[in-house]
């Protein structure tokens, strides 16, 4: 990990610490430890574009992702990272405008969709990226949106303005399937993540599955190994990029109904 990088991450660590009611040695401990296993480098390390997927928690509290090869208008960036304090910072609807209005203007998300799946809370991300020498080229803000149904499954809503978006295009991978829905293109991708501590290796064979299939990662930062399917539901409108997104066990159509609303709204 790069120093201007390494400076960066443990900016953003100890500002996410604040929120933490831990003494500034309990503090001091976690950022000490976070940096020695260099998680700002490691973790995320994939090819993803879809994201966010998974980032790591430090006692719930903070959280840090990072992904490899991204190319921005500003300059490539090897290393991109998102922070934000754990949990939600609104659990109200009303909450919700706040956010959007502070974070992506011009989002507009129901309250509860017609399959049942209600607002549950909604929490905003930092996300930055660096070059190869650490340095910052980018930086935006997303809104990630969880909506849960009667059953306790969870299905959230990653929005960010388009245009921050927009040098991810070049190297999205094929989806699994597209529909266009009233003039809106709408790209379905079933993926397979597996999911390593932050020393953990893959085998060949996981090393070889990456390379050449696109809807398969390995990225690092869990506490143990395990294997993840996330399905996801993409699409843009009006200067908005628009992902749902769940871990959980839904059929496809339900995903695209919620696009399909979103759409028409």
């Amino acid at each position: 990990m790069s120093e201007t990088f390494e400076k960066q991450l443990e900016n953003e660590l100890k500002t996410s610490m604040e929120a933490v009611r831990f003494t500034s040695g309990q503090k001091n401990l976690l950022y000490q430890k976070l940096i020695a296993e260099e998680i700002g480098g490691t973790i995320m390390k994939t090819r993803n574009r879809r994201r966010p997927v998974r980032k790591i928690a430090v006692v719930a509290a903070v959280c840090i992702m990072a992904m490899a090869g991204t190319v921005f208008a500003g300059g490539k960036i090897a290393t991109m990272y998102g922070s934000s304090v754990g949990g939600f910072e609104t659990t109200s609807y009303d909450g919700l405008e706040k956010l959007s209005k502070n974070t992506v203007p011009g989002v507009s998300l129901p309250e509860e969709f017609q399959n049942g799946f209600r607002f549950a809370g909604a929490v905003t991300e930092d996300v930055a990226g660096a070059d190869e020498a650490g340095n910052e080229v980018s930086r935006w803000k997303e809104l990630n949106v969880s909506y849960e149904d009667g059953s306790g499954r969870r299905i959230t809503i990653n929005t960010a303005s388009a245009e921050n978006r927009e040098a991810l295009d070049g190297e999205e991978p094929a989806p699994t399937e597209q529909r266009g829905i009233n003039g809106v293109t709408v790209s379905y991708n079933y993926d397979e993540y597996l999911f390593l501590p932050p020393d953990g290796e893959p085998t060949e064979a996981e090393n070889a599955r990456e390379a050449s299939d696109d809807h398969y990662y390995i990225s690092y930062g869990s506490a143990e190994r395990e294997t993840v399917f996330y399905s996801f539901a993409g699409f843009e409108k009006d200067g908005i990029h628009y992902s749902i997104f769940t871990s959980d066990p839904v059929d496809r159509e339900l995903l695209y109904d919620m696009a399909e609303e979103l759409i028409e709204a």
